[in-house]
């Protein structure tokens, strides 16, 4: 973007949070409509800030993105967007937000250029439906995934220097959308591609993607509860090994139901190639080592995988192998 048009925008921008200032100014006076919205303590709100953030000015960011799709010549090409916005604010006796000096920062921008024939859409989305509505929906979530891809990725960046993150989609939203294709991922196919991708020596396994989804992060604690038993079971042995008497004291749940719980990672050991267990025989279980560190590979893998995507420039699809 040139620096004309870089400040053209900026002037525009200015005059449309005047115009939502003013808005909200006009709204403020209508006591027929204050009187349905919910009152904030702002004194309250203020000590808070004082104490979370500390007096003095810090910086706000805002991530947002958008996405399209096309069809030209026998081929899809999908479109996605995203751009981060940053705006001080002051805590003191008051929080005010210099909503004027907002700013797009220039280093925070992600984008990703997608061409598909239309005979690969197939083989990159194997679950899709016959129906032309169903079927335009479902390809929509080509460019969706990557435009949240772009948003969580910026996110991530502004984290180094804001002290708030603003985004347009609440994580609890994000996170049940994203555990949706996650689970088509892993019953669609017996292998994927993301397997093949190496950064620093690091490559995850599909044992390491299906832990990533059963899981989560480690500091995440999985409920003792029948149908989570088995992980929560996982859980604790790879904090340390245990046997079956520790780990049902461990979880408050009788020993029977901690042995039906290791039955079933006997199953998903021998599912993934007995890359799980190192030992189930006899009273106690034991995990193979570089199972703990699942969750670094994951998180080394997507972080390099977002870098990849939009910083370098790769098509986002033509995965490299190291």
């Amino acid at each position: 973007m040139s620096s004309e048009i870089a400040e053209k925008l900026s002037q525009q921008t200015s005059q449309l949070v005047s115009e939502f200032e003013k808005r909200l100014d006009a709204f403020s006076q209508r006591d027929d409509l204050m009187g349905l919205t919910i009152g904030l303590d702002s004194v309250g709100a203020s000590s808070l800030a004082r104490k979370y953030f500390g007096e003095g000015e810090h910086i706000a960011t805002g991530v947002d993105g958008s996405r399209d799709y096309d069809e030209r010549l026998q081929m899809m090409l999908f479109y996605s967007n995203a751009t981060a916005y940053s705006c001080p604010f002051i805590v003191g006796e008051d929080v005010k937000f210099e909503l004027k000096e907002a700013r797009r920062e220039a280093k925070l921008s992600a984008t990703s250029a997608i061409p598909l024939w239309l005979e690969d859409v197939i083989s990159v989305m194997p679950d899709l439906p016959e129906g032309d509505i169903e079927l335009e929906h479902s390809i929509e979530r080509i460019p969706n995934a990557f435009m949240t891809l772009g948003e969580l990725y910026l996110a991530l960046k502004a984290v180094e220097k804001s002290r708030i993150i603003f985004l347009d989609r609440p994580i609890s939203g994000t996170h049940s959308t994203l555990s949706r294709d996650y689970r088509i991922l892993l019953k669609s196919r017996v292998s994927s591609n993301l397997t093949e991708l190496v950064f620093g020596g690091s490559r995850v396994s599909m044992l390491d993607l299906r832990l990533g989804l059963s899981l989560g992060a480690p500091w995440v604690p999985v409920p003792a509860r029948p149908r989570f038993l088995k992980y929560a079971v996982l859980r604790s042995l790879m904090e340390s090994d245990l046997s079956f008497s520790q780990l049902a004291s461990a979880l408050l749940v009788e020993r029977r139901d901690v042995e039906k719980a290791v039955a079933g990672l006997r199953k998903l050991d021998a599912k993934f190639d007995g890359t799980l267990l190192s030992d189930s025989s006899g009273s106690g279980v034991k995990l193979r080592e570089d199972v703990r560190s699942y969750w670094q590979r994951l998180t080394t893998l997507a972080s390099n995988y977002g870098k990849l995507v939009f910083e370098v420039g790769a098509h986002p699809l033509l995965l490299r192998k190291d």
